[in-house]
């Protein structure tokens, strides 16, 4: 094979820190505040062969984390609604992520988030399609209905 007649995917990797701070609930229990130094690496597809500045990818990732640097994720939202879980803070973060790399000219195709270099979490990324179908919160709203009428029938059917 010739090696002009090959083609690349091309990709910037980039990482970014937050060292901030958490606690975790579940129920009437609610952990101690401590602190995290947040690792998120975005994984970037740029098209073609022009050269992307990807300094603006990184100012404005930046931005989007600057609002949380050094305090208590709980008290900023949406983490004040949403829990801080690494799992949360991933989902949350990527869609901000994916709005400031996309109008930098960039598609965010994946986001990894780890609170220690044996614990990461990753979302891969793709633009929903008109019409494609039910989001994860219409299927467990779906769900959440059908089991509340199931429990209804066997409450009557038990009267």
């Amino acid at each position: 094979m010739e090696t002009n007649s090959l083609e690349y995917d091309r990709s910037y990797i980039l990482k970014f820190y937050l060292n901030a701070r958490h606690f975790l609930t579940d129920g009437s229990y609610v952990g101690e505040t401590h602190p995290h130094t947040w690792e998120f690496t975005l994984t970037i597809k740029v098209s073609g062969l022009r050269f992307v500045r990807f300094n603006v990818f990184e100012e404005g990732i930046d931005a989007c984390l600057a609002p949380y640097r050094n305090k208590v994720l709980n008290e900023e939202p949406p983490f004040d609604v949403v829990s801080p879980t690494l799992e949360n803070l991933v989902e949350e973060f990527a869609k901000n992520f994916y709005a400031v790399i996309e109008k930098a000219g960039g598609s965010l195709v994946r986001v990894e988030g780890s609170e220690s270099p044996a614990r990461t979490y990753a979302v891969d990324i793709r633009p929903r399609q008109a019409n494609s179908g039910p989001t994860d919160a219409d299927v467990d709203r779906i769900v959440g209905d059908v089991v509340d009428e199931m429990l209804a029938a066997d409450e009557e059917r038990a009267k």
